[in-house]
């Protein structure tokens, strides 16, 4: 079960949570353990398939259109988050800073993967306030957000999961739960496989090289 941010009402996220994994079981959706193509990787959850998502649109840290198209042609970490986060978010984001700093020693350049960070708190989460925030880890990373109509045409294709607290307009304080598991997306932008919390630095790095050195791409 993914881990998540927040304290507050945690025992209906958890439901939440299980709710999803329960409907993965019963779509066939679920990831596997086992190693794809007899890979052996530490950490990496694979799926027996990748699975394709849909169009969605998205604002990034610069105010331009990110969408689907935006995801092809390379490797991605998709990550969902908030900027405000106490804990999970910028301990995961300094990681995956490290994986990329990592794989930068390995890999051309041409083969590393880009980090995306979703927000999922659009109403704190302004573009110019998420550009300051992801370039602090590395300048490389990537972020968006958008409206809850459109962050959940995304979340729902990928598994994600969060939940806002109920609050007034322009309040600066509020919870956010969401879970936590690091997404993979492949040069296609489909769904390969997920990271599950807690996330390990060198584990995921020696998957990514692995996955790279098999895939050649």
């Amino acid at each position: 079960m993914s881990r998540y941010c927040g304290n507050n009402k945690k025992w209906l996220f958890s439901a939440l949570i299980m709710a999803a994994l329960l409907s993965g079981i019963m779509a066939g959706r679920l990831v596997f353990d086992g190693p794809a193509g007899g890979a052996d990787f530490q950490a990496l959850k694979v799926y027996p398939q990748a699975r394709e998502i849909s169009e969605f649109e998205l604002l990034d840290q610069f105010g331009d259109r990110f969408g689907k198209y935006r995801l092809t042609k390379r490797w991605h970490l998709v990550f969902f988050g908030f900027t405000h986060c106490p804990d999970i978010c910028p301990a995961t984001l300094s990681q995956l800073a490290q994986v990329l700093s990592g794989l930068r020693n390995a890999v051309p350049e041409y083969l590393l993967p880009r980090v995306l960070l979703v927000s999922v708190d659009p109403d704190r989460d302004t573009p110019e306030l998420l550009a300051r925030y992801v370039a602090y880890f590395d300048p490389d990373f990537i972020a968006a957000t958008g409206s809850d109509d459109q962050l959940q045409v995304l979340a729902r294709q990928l598994g994600a999961i969060y939940r806002i607290e109920s609050h007034s307009p322009g309040a600066a304080n509020y919870a956010v739960d969401h879970s936590a598991s690091i997404l993979l997306l492949d040069p296609e932008a489909r769904l390969a496989g997920q990271f599950s919390a807690p996330h390990h630095v060198d584990a995921i790095i020696a998957d990514m090289r692995n996955l790279l050195e098999q895939t050649g791409s």
